[in-house]
């Protein structure tokens, strides 16, 4: 019988391990679904010289064959699970890297994006700049002028009082005189009345009316000198008047000149702040490019030893390799649409809302700028228009009193001219003030425009 046994072990694969020695199992009955059926077969087949030992030799090896079967059928499943799941691995690492890669091309514009935009910023800030030169230095000159007409209508002011001051002084001489008179007067009065207690009617009367003619022209003279009085107490007030209005408009250009100043240590601490936020930024996102370069490395390191192993463990799988590869080259071609659609999405979000930004911003300081220029040049037109309409006042008050008052026809004629002269001069000025102030107004109207046209053409 030992013959009959050795052949059955020799015919035992080199590779296969047999199953530890355990006991004989009784014979079983198998149903006709079990891959045992196989065994009874191959019994019935069997002659009768064989041994009921060769017989169960024979099973058992037929169940270890099937053992193994199913066991290689469970690893070979495993294994395809296995490599499926490193080609999934794989797709995803692939998709993860290209999403890497549209998102760093996505930084890299945005920052040349945000690189330009502050490059126009800081255009606009240095034609803001230039502006506000110009207007300082119109500002300055509108000053100077204002000064000289301040300086003539001081020295027209003078005189005037000098004249007046003249006036009072021959009008308080000329009553001197009258009052001296009429004490000389009284006096000889009274002593004709005490040499004689008789005097004529005639005489009488005549002293009497020489008297109250002399009563009447002290009368006189008194108003006169009263008026004078007003008007030196005029002269004095508008003095103190002039001194005020020079005092105010020293203070105005003092702090017109603060506000000036503020203004240059505001843009000065933005230009610091756009300065130290572009440093930030562009820190920021080298610390992103190393990390996501890094990330990228060790991705493809990863990849690389993967795609060892599933070289190694997949030589036979190449039909499923090539299926992969369609799914993965279709997923590919989405995810690459889906990343495009979104990082033109975003892109287009973040332009609109940085014009928007811009534009609020421009927009704002164009109505600071123009309600700042608006209130200075309503503010100096109206102290013009004030200024002119007081003068003008003025001189017809004293054209009424020289008028009135006993002149000379070449006095009369000078002062004429010298007024003409002076609102010749007036309206001059005035028409150059509103010309100016138009041309204000007119150029910041394009400035206002300019910035809109400009915004609306970048977001169309």
């Amino acid at each position: 019988m030992a013959p009959a046994t050795s052949p059955s072990k020799r015919a035992l694969p080199p590779s296969a391990t047999p199953p530890p020695p355990t006991a004989k199992k009784p014979r079983r009955s198998h149903s006709p679904s079990t891959p045992l059926e196989l065994s009874a077969a191959a019994a019935a087949l069997i002659p009768a010289l064989v041994s009921p030992t060769t017989a169960d030799e024979v099973e058992h090896f037929l169940e270890v064959c099937v053992q193994w079967q199913a066991n290689l059928a469970a690893a070979t499943r495993a294994i395809e699970a296995k490599a499926a799941q490193l080609e999934k691995n794989e797709v995803a690492l692939m998709l993860s890297n290209m999403v890497d890669t549209v998102e760093q091309h996505a930084r890299e514009e945005s920052v040349t994006q945000r690189e330009a935009e502050l490059e126009a910023l800081r255009a606009a800030v240095t034609q803001h700049e230039r502006e506000l030169e110009r207007t300082m230095r119109r500002v300055q000159q509108e000053h100077e002028e204002r000064d000289a007409f301040e300086t003539l209508e001081r020295r027209v002011l003078d005189d005037r009082v000098a004249e007046l001051e003249v006036q009072l002084a021959q009008n308080k001489a000329r009553e001197v005189e009258k009052d001296d008179e009429i004490t000389r007067l009284r006096a000889e009065q009274d002593a004709l009345d005490a040499t004689s207690c008789v005097v004529p009617k005639s005489e009488w009367a005549a002293h009497l009316a020489a008297h109250q003619q002399l009563g009447h022209e002290a009368d006189e003279w008194r108003r006169q000198c009263a008026a004078l009085q007003e008007q030196l107490d005029a002269a004095a007030l508008e003095a103190q008047e002039l001194t005020h209005r020079l005092a105010a408009a020293k203070a105005q250009d003092e702090t017109r000149a603060f506000e000036d100043l503020e203004t240059r240590l505001l843009e000065e601490r933005v230009e610091e702040l756009t300065a130290q936020l572009q440093s930030a930024g562009g820190a920021a996102l080298t610390e992103a490019l190393e990390g996501a370069q890094l990330q990228l490395r060790a991705a493809e390191a990863e990849a690389t030893v993967k795609k060892n192993e599933v070289a190694r463990l997949l030589n036979d799988k190449a039909a499923l390799k090539q299926q992969a590869k369609a799914l993965a080259g279709d997923l590919k071609a989405a995810a690459r649409e889906a990343d495009a659609c979104r990082a033109q999405v975003a892109e287009e979000r973040a332009r609109a809302a940085q014009l928007a930004a811009a534009a609020t911003q421009r927009q704002a300081e164009l109505e600071a700028l123009a309600a700042q220029q608006n209130a200075d040049s309503a503010r100096e037109l109206a102290a013009l228009r004030r200024e002119l309409e007081s003068v003008r006042a003025r001189l017809e008050a004293e054209t009424k009193e020289r008028e009135a008052a006993p002149t000379t026809d070449a006095r009369v004629v000078q002062l004429e001219l010298e007024k003409r002269e002076i609102l010749d001069f007036f309206r001059c000025y005035f028409e150059a003030s509103e010309t100016k102030c138009r041309q204000l107004m007119r150029e910041l109207s394009q400035q206002e425009a300019e910035p809109h046209s400009e915004a609306l053409g970048r977001i169309l």
